[in-house]
C-alpha cells in the first residue's frame, strides 16, 4: 500500500461519494469506478481493486467490471439517440456487438412502446437474438461487412484480455514483485491502458463511405474504417 497526494485524496473523496449516493445515475458510478481502478486510487488502504470492491462496497469486482462495460456501451450508441436509462438495459447491451447494438437497442425500445411499457434487459437480448437469426446465411455481403463480422471475436478477445491482464497486473502491485516494477508498477499500468485505447479505437465503426464496403485505398482494401476514420471521410 502507498499513499495518496491531496489531490489523490480529494479526487478519491469526491469519486466515493458518487458511488456512494447510490444507483441513481449508474453512469456516474461507472466512470467514478473506471477512474479508481484505472488510477489505483484504493491503494493507500486496499492491495487490489477486488478487495476495494468487496470490502469497501461490498460487491465484487466483476460487477464492478460489469457498471464499467454497461457504460462503455452506452457511450458507442449514436451522439442524440435514446439511451438506457438503467444498469439491466446497458449490461443486457454491452454483450452485443458493437457494430450491432444501435440497431438492437432501437429494437427493442420499438417493441416496448408496442407494448406500452419500458424497455427490458430481456428486450434486449431478445432482440439480439432475434436479428442474428434473421439474418439470411446467404444475404449479400461486402467485403466490409466480411471482414467487420471476421474481426469482431477478435476485438472483443483482445479487450477482455488486456481486462483480465489490468487486473492480474494490479494484483502482482500487490506482491513483493512492485519492489522491481517501475514507480511501484504505474508504467505496467499505463502501457496496459495504452493497448486498451489503441484497440478500441482501431474497432470498426462501419463500411467506408469512400467505398460502400468493396474495399479501397482510403479503408486499406478492408471494406471498413475506424471512428475517427469514419469521421475525416465525412467532411
Amino acid at each position: 500500500m502507498s499513499q495518496l497526494t491531496t489531490p489523490e485524496q480529494n479526487r478519491l473523496e469526491h469519486l466515493e461519494d458518487v458511488i456512494s449516493r447510490g444507483m441513481k445515475s449508474f453512469v456516474a458510478v461507472g466512470q467514478a469506478l473506471s477512474e479508481i481502478r484505472e488510477s489505483r486510487l484504493y491503494r493507500a488502504q486496499y492491495d487490489t481493486f477486488e478487495d476495494y470492491c468487496l470490502e469497501r462496497w461490498e460487491f465484487t469486482a466483476a460487477r464492478g467490471r460489469q457498471l464499467m462495460s454497461a457504460v462503455e456501451a452506452i457511450a458507442s450508441l449514436p451522439e442524440g439517440s435514446p439511451k438506457p436509462e438503467n444498469a439491466a438495459q446497458a449490461s443486457a447491451l454491452a454483450a452485443v456487438d458493437e457494430e450491432m447494438r444501435s440497431d438492437v437497442w432501437n429494437e427493442a425500445r420499438e417493441k416496448a412502446e408496442e407494448e406500452g411499457r419500458p424497455v427490458t434487459a430481456r428486450d434486449v437480448k431478445e432482440a439480439a437474438s432475434r436479428m442474428a437469426e434473421e439474418e439470411p446465411e446467404d444475404s449479400f455481403q461486402t467485403l466490409g461487412d466480411q471482414n467487420m463480422k471476421s474481426a469482431a471475436p477478435a476485438f472483443k478477445d483482445a479487450l477482455e484480455a488486456i481486462s483480465h491482464a489490468f487486473d492480474a497486473a494490479d494484483a502482482l502491485i500487490s506482491t513483493s514483485a512492485k519492489a522491481w516494477l517501475l514507480t511501484s508498477g504505474s508504467a505496467l499500468l499505463k502501457h496496459l491502458r495504452d493497448a486498451r485505447d489503441h484497440v478500441k479505437a482501431a474497432r470498426p465503426a462501419g463500411l467506408c463511405p469512400a467505398c460502400g464496403g468493396s474495399g479501397c485505398v482510403k479503408c486499406l482494401d478492408t471494406g471498413w474504417v475506424n471512428k475517427t476514420r469514419m469521421e475525416a471521410l465525412k467532411k
